[in-house]
């Protein structure tokens, strides 16, 4: 998709549902198929990050300036270079989300779930 987004000019444009989109419901489909084709499941692992998606999209806003915090603190912006920054910062924020996920969304699903049921 990068490699696509980097050469192809319209997908800026208003067109940008085209560029993105129908590559977007290709990777899903094919995801789809090829798991009822060929009987192979998705690991729990690639799933349990998927649930938790969200609650990492809306936590990254947070944990991305903490841990810069954290790193200014302690000087490691210094030391480190961009690309280990950039994968440290990568896997606080999934260890984060996923933390709240299993914290706070899933119980209150769970919750909401119940009570709807009830």
């Amino acid at each position: 998709m990068t490699a696509f987004y980097c050469f192809a000019e319209d997908a800026r444009t208003h067109l940008h549902y085209i560029y993105w989109g129908i590559p977007a419901l290709v990777l899903v489909a094919s995801f789809l198929f090829f798991e009822q084709e060929t009987g192979c499941r998705v690991p729990g692992s690639f799933v349990f990050m998927g649930d938790a998606s969200y609650t990492l999209y809306l936590s990254h806003y947070v944990t991305l300036p903490g841990i810069g915090k954290v790193f200014a603190i302690l000087g490691l912006h210094k030391i480190l270079p961009p690309d280990a920054q950039i994968i440290l910062y990568t896997v606080a924020c999934m260890a984060l989300g996923c933390v709240l996920y299993v914290t706070t969304e899933k119980p209150l699903l769970d919750y909401l779930k119940n009570k709807r049921t009830a």
